[in-house]
C-alpha cells in the first residue's frame, strides 16, 4: 500500500517497540480486530505500516530516522469492559454492559442466563408463554446456580390474561426476584406497578429505596416517558384499597419512576 499521506498530516512520531510493524491491508484489518491493543498507522519507506506497540511523541519537531517514523493515525485500546454506562454496570454488578433475552417460551433458557451471567453480563429468562410451575422451576435452578451473579426474569404485558400477569408478579415477589425485564407494555399495569413499589422504603439517611427494579423494553418515546414517570394515583389507590401496599409505600411511590 503506497502512502498518500503528506507531511502536513503527520501528528507525531512513532518509535518501534518489541514487534516489527506490518504492511498491507490484512495487517491493518488484523490490528483493528484486536480491540484491546492500541493501533498505530505509521509511515515507513513511503508506505503505510501498522503496529500495536511502541512509543509516540506528539508534534512534528522530530525528523524521520531509523528509530522514529511519522505517525499518521492512532487509536487507543478499547476493551469491551469500558463500553456502556459505568453506573449501570455498578448497579447490576456487571463486567460488560450487555443484556441477553428475554425471548419467550424459555428460548432465553436457564442455561443461557447462566452462561451470560457467569461471563459478566446479565440475562433475563424468557418466562412469557410458560406456566407458573415452569417459571418457578427456572427460579429454583437460577437461584441455586447463580450465587452472586446477576440475572432477571421477564414479565410480559398480558391484557387478555391479567390474572396470569398478577400471578407471575406474586410469584416473583414471593421468591425474591428483584429484577425483571418488562416487555410489550403500552401502559403501566397494576401488577407491574405492584412489583415496582412493593417494599419501597426510606433508608437510615432518608433516601427512598426500591428493592425491585425494572428494565423496560420500549419502542416509542411516549411509552418510555411513562416508565420514567411515577405511577398514577389511580393504580396506587387501587393497590392500597386491596391491601397490597401500605399508604406509606403509596406516598413514597409518587416520587420514583
Amino acid at each position: 500500500m503506497q502512502s498518500s499521506y503528506t507531511d502536513k498530516m503527520i501528528s507525531g512520531w512513532w518509535t518501534k517497540g518489541n514487534t516489527e510493524p506490518r504492511i498491507g491491508d490484512n495487517a491493518i484489518k488484523d490490528s483493528i480486530i484486536k480491540v484491546t491493543d492500541p493501533v498505530f498507522l505509521v509511515g515507513i519507506d513511503g508506505k503505510i505500516a501498522v503496529s500495536q506497540d511502541g512509543s509516540v511523541t506528539i508534534g512534528n519537531k522530530l525528523e524521520s530516522s531509523n528509530n522514529s517514523h511519522p505517525l499518521y493515525a492512532y487509536a487507543p485500546p478499547l476493551h469491551p469492559e469500558n463500553l456502556g454506562d459505568p453506573y449501570f454496570k455498578k448497579v447490576h454488578n456487571l463486567r460488560y454492559a450487555y443484556i441477553a433475552g428475554a425471548m419467550a417460551n424459555g428460548i432465553t433458557s436457564v442455561e443461557m442466563v447462566e452462561e451470560v451471567g457467569h461471563a459478566g453480563m446479565i440475562g433475563f429468562f424468557g418466562a412469557a408463554g410458560l406456566s407458573l410451575n415452569e417459571i418457578e422451576s427456572a427460579i429454583d435452578r437460577l437461584q441455586k446456580n447463580m450465587n452472586n451473579h446477576p440475572f432477571g426474569f421477564n414479565l410480559i404485558n398480558s391484557p387478555n390474561n391479567p390474572e396470569l400477569e398478577s400471578a407471575i408478579v406474586d410469584l416473583y415477589l414471593k421468591r425474591g426476584i428483584r429484577l425483571i425485564s418488562a416487555s410489550a407494555y403500552l401502559e403501566l399495569t397494576l401488577p407491574l406497578v405492584y412489583f415496582r413499589v412493593k417494599g419501597i422504603h426510606r433508608d437510615a439517611d432518608g433516601n427512598i429505596v426500591c428493592s425491585n427494579k425494572i428494565i423496560a423494553k420500549v419502542s416509542r418515546v411516549e411509552v418510555a416517558r411513562k416508565f420514567f414517570s411515577p405511577p398514577s394515583d389511580k393504580i396506587l389507590y387501587q393497590l392500597v384499597d386491596r391491601n397490597m401496599i401500605t399508604r406509606e409505600e403509596a406516598a413514597l411511590a409518587t416520587s420514583i419512576p
